[in-house]
């Protein structure tokens, strides 16, 4: 293999599929990159068996041919090469020679035999959708997955198509974030579980702008392609909590509140707070026309408030601050309703026009 390519366009695409990579692994090809020059293009790829990425670059290809290197070794080298044009060079032993004008490198690779296949993704079930709103669809529901791998189904987001709307679900025991957004055309009635991590690393990949990304899905894998990058990645197996039925459907109180001001006063109160949420929740005490925003620890105690439209009752209701925090940061509007029923009873928030988010927030008992 023998070919030029410009390093800033070859770093871009490492620092893409360099996210398929495993930090450790005790199969060393799971740690390379696999470069595959053929036609006048450039195809680096990496895959872990659960999330694969692929992007295909330019290249003036004088020699085809395939090999793997070490991943974070090629990277390295390739982001500190001054700028200009860069020559990969690879013989029939795996030596890697990368030369950008003063600059030589000589690496030991492996043969891209050894590197495991991306599933192939052959479906005609696709839906498209503007990158910017996709980021939005996970960036706004990510903060309910769960990380108890005791039940694998919700360590995902359930991804619902139905009704030419698209809907992404988490839920993990405490909070649930459901995002919903309008598709264009018609779609044919989907559900799959998309893996955290996968969306974790979806959220720094996709650019954000309005270029359309294609998700397509099989009964085990999902293809999400764009632009000159294509992801594949396993899909949870299982059924997904039947989130309709645990949304309440009776409310007490309900406000319109500030989301930059209730945030403040919560972020003013989490000096006080231990790791023992359980122990020391913040306090919502809602009065009328403002809400007290109470937290009594070891440390000392903060008494913090928020005016409001007065909702016509009263509730003292506690909750973990992080759980609550992370709610209202993932809200990304200026003000939400939040309605209440009782003490024990999930709070839910929702944006004051529309129906494009729903969180809920389960409390935390109080001692009597």
């Amino acid at each position: 293999m023998k070919i030029h390519c410009d390093n800033i366009t070859l770093s871009d695409a490492l620092g893409i599929v360099s996210k398929a990579v495993p930090s450790k692994s005790s199969v060393q090809i799971l740690e390379c990159v696999k470069l595959e020059a053929k036609g006048n293009e450039l195809t680096i790829s990496a895959n872990n068996l659960e999330l694969a990425i692929e992007c295909k670059i330019q290249a003036d290809v004088a020699k085809e041919g395939s090999i793997a290197l070490s991943a974070k070794t090629f990277y390295e080298i390739v982001r500190k090469l001054p700028l200009g044009e860069v020559l990969i060079e690879a013989d029939e032993n795996y030596r890697a020679t990368i030369i950008c004008q003063k600059s030589e490198y000589r690496i030991m690779g492996l043969s891209s035999d050894e590197f495991p296949q991306i599933p192939e993704v052959v479906s005609e079930r696709c839906v498209n959708i503007a990158s910017s709103t996709l980021k939005s669809l996970i960036r706004q529901t990510s903060f309910a997955i769960s990380q108890n791998e005791t039940r694998q189904v919700l360590c995902g987001s359930l991804f619902e198509i139905k009704n030419e709307k698209i809907k992404v679900v988490s839920v993990d025991g405490f909070k649930m974030a459901l995002r919903c957004e309008e598709l264009k055309g018609k779609v044919e009635e989907e559900k799959f579980i998309i893996p955290g991590r996968t969306l974790s690393e979806l959220l720094k990949i996709l650019p954000d702008n309005e270029e359309e990304v294609s998700i397509c899905y099989t009964g085990n894998h999902a293809l999400i392609r764009f632009l000159n990058t294509k992801i594949v990645t396993r899909l949870i197996e299982g059924e997904f909590l039947n989130y309709e039925k645990i949304i309440p459907t009776e409310k007490s109180i309900s406000i319109t509140v500030s989301v930059k001001e209730f945030l403040s006063s919560i972020e003013r109160a989490e000096p006080l707070l231990t790791s023992d949420t359980s122990k020391n929740p913040v306090i919502l005490h809602i009065k009328y026309d403002k809400i007290n925003i109470q937290c009594s620890t070891s440390m000392g105690q903060v008494n913090d408030f928020v005016e409001i439209p007065d909702c016509g009752g009263e509730l003292k209701i506690g909750f973990n601050h992080k759980f609550l925090h992370d709610a209202l940061k993932a809200a990304e509007c200026e003000s939400i309703i939040m309605e209440f029923n009782t003490a024990l009873c999930p709070l839910v928030i929702k944006p004051v026009e529309g129906d494009s988010f729903l969180f809920m927030v389960l409390p935390v008992r109080l001692a009597s």
